[in-house]
């Protein structure tokens, strides 16, 4: 009896292709399973991204929630309509010709909870549509202001007009606005020309397969546990009569004595976080479950893996 694949794939998707395009590579392969992604990369984008397949389509949120790094290359003393070079590119003549020092002496106000506001040719939606359909459509469209976290910035090079910057950010950051704001800041311009996502959570680019490596004999050498996607849960491994129970969606009571917190997660973090989730594991570390807890303390499957 064949298995259905169930885990994650790490692409590195290549500059020139939507996310979309990079994702029916996989689909084309796995059919007739479903496959998602999380974290959309534009098409001048390249690295990471994150394939879901089959019932791991449901961990998506999960993986949303990881940090993420980034290093994206900028020209001075530029804008666009889209913030990058896919735009409509101005020279603006007027602009300063700030150095490497005045873009890390405002870099630091960039660090932790800001707010910025993405360019109108993005996904976010206004009203229900995307923001760049809108835009394309010849409408005039404000992005309202969005509230972002950026764990650490670095300037790590600089040859004028071009710099590049190294971002750690948390998910909905877009860094075409980041370098924007932090050569406004400096007193200039600037249009993103490159961008490269470096890693998504545990997942980083070294580890990562191009889109066209993947065949219909190999694709499935790819798949990563889909217990990576569960890393930030509390987790418990379940006994055989458990397991039982569990294939009929059946209540558990699980002893908070037996839970397993992340390694890289203090017993806090864990509760401050995911305070109402349990990741079910089998013997061999596979996932089986996402529990959440029922008032009267017994375990119910939220997302069931294996249930009948």
């Amino acid at each position: 009896m064949s298995i259905d694949p169930f885990g994650l794939i790490v692409l590195n998707k290549p500059a020139g292709i939507s996310s979309r395009d990079a994702l029916n590579r996989v689909q084309r392969l796995a059919r007739p399973h479903k496959v998602g992604h999380a974290g959309t990369l534009d098409p001048i984008a390249t690295g990471v991204l994150i394939v879901t397949v089959g019932k791991a389509t449901r961990l998506t949120s999960y993986i949303h929630a990881w940090s993420k790094r980034y290093r994206g290359t900028f020209l001075l003393g530029r804008s666009s309509n889209t913030d990058d070079v896919e735009g409509e590119v101005i020279v603006d003549a007027a602009a300063c010709h700030v150095t490497r020092e005045d873009l890390e002496q405002v870099a630091p106000a960039f660090v932790g909870s800001i707010e910025q506001r993405p360019s109108a040719f993005s996904a976010i939606k206004i009203k229900g549509q995307r923001a760049y359909k809108l835009a394309r459509a010849g409408q005039a469209v404000e992005v309202p202001l969005r509230t972002v976290q950026i764990d650490a910035l670095k300037v790590t090079r600089f040859d004028y007009p071009e710099f590049e910057i190294a971002v750690e950010c948390g998910t909905g950051t877009y860094i075409r606005s980041v370098g924007r704001d932090l050569a406004t800041a400096a007193g200039s311009s600037a249009v993103m020309s490159a961008l490269a996502r470096e890693s998504i959570g545990p997942f980083k680019i070294d580890n990562a397969v191009a889109p066209d490596d993947l065949t219909a004999e190999n694709w499935k050498e790819f798949l990563q546990p889909a217990a990576l996607a569960t890393r930030d849960l509390p987790s418990v491994v379940l006994t055989a009569s458990e397991h039982k129970r569990l294939e009929f969606a059946l209540p558990l009571d699980i002893a908070t004595d037996r839970w397993i917190n992340p390694p890289h997660i203090t017993t806090t973090d864990a509760q401050r976080l995911l305070p109402n989730q349990l990741a079910a594991l089998g013997v061999n570390g596979e996932l089986l479950a996402i529990l959440t807890p029922r008032h009267n303390g017994q375990f119910h499957p939220a997302c069931n893996f294996i249930g009948k």
